[in-house]
């Protein structure tokens, strides 16, 4: 009874703050919306943080090699492939969880100390290679001239996204399902046994689930959604550089040290 209490006030929480930003537009001036639209994105790069850390206790310095992946993915596909938004941030995903489940091969192998170690050097690889990779990923000046395509929808006509309060709502829909979809996760037998495995993994391994196994997907879902933050960022600002790949982008996310780690950094 008290947890369906918990969960339920919670849900009426998250429906209050997605009705507070949905009419933000109505009073607030561009300026404020382009920020409210930074603000979304990274409250998202957050998130697929705190699912990786805040449940698991995994604490990774490899997020901005997630982010930034996602980000030159969607670049390329506008400026080369195709100029659909969706296929563009679906390719930012797809790249993103490919990367991050590769390099969870390798990390989650690993503890404490050796798995932060092992993550800051995948992502340093992987800055190092958007770096030096000019032809592909333009190196030290990126990718620039970014087009933004228009928002085709069956039943709407085209939405112009290069128009601050069309591209704040498209942010505020796209973040709200992810945020929807981690919340979901984390209520789930997932959740549950990625929460266990936190509290006491070799109970969990005792108990017959595979430890390794789903810490894998846990560390490859939060790569998921650090790529599609990433991926929403790049129609917004029109391009994207290495410093979205630079590993100091991936404390953004981490709690200080005035606050406690662990069980208390859940926000879903």
């Amino acid at each position: 009874m008290e947890f369906n209490r918990f969960v339920s006030q919670k849900a009426i929480g998250l429906v209050g703050i997605l009705l507070i930003l949905s009419v933000c537009p109505l009073f607030l001036p561009q300026y404020f919306l382009a920020i409210g639209i930074e603000i979304l994105v990274m409250g998202l790069f957050a998130l697929s943080f705190n699912f990786l850390f805040g449940y698991a206790g995994l604490l990774s310095f490899g997020q901005a090699a997630f982010f930034g992946v996602g980000s030159y993915a969607c670049a390329l596909t506008l400026k080369h492939l195709s100029s659909s938004i969706f296929l563009a941030l679906l390719g930012g995903i797809v790249v993103s969880t490919v990367v991050a489940f590769f390099v969870g091969c390798v990390c989650v192998r690993f503890i404490r100390v050796y798995f932060i170690m092992l993550t800051v050097a995948f992502g340093e690889l992987i800055y190092a290679i958007g770096h030096k990779w000019v032809s592909l990923t333009g190196g030290d000046d990126g990718l620039v001239g970014i087009p933004v395509p228009s928002l085709t929808l069956w039943f709407l006509p085209p939405l112009d996204l290069l128009d601050i309060t069309t591209y704040y709502y498209f942010t505020l829909v796209i973040v709200g399902i992810a945020t929807l979809m981690l919340a979901i996760l984390v209520n789930s037998h997932f959740g549950y046994v990625i929460r266990a495995i936190h509290e006491n993994s070799e109970r969990v391994e005792f108990l017959g689930l595979n430890v390794r196994r789903h810490l894998l997907l846990c560390f490859t879902i939060s790569g998921l959604f650090a790529g599609l933050a990433g991926a929403i960022l790049v129609p917004f600002e029109g391009m994207v550089s290495p410093a979205a790949l630079h590993f100091t982008k991936s404390a953004d996310p981490i709690p200080g040290t005035e606050q406690p780690l662990g069980e208390s950094t859940t926000i879903l």
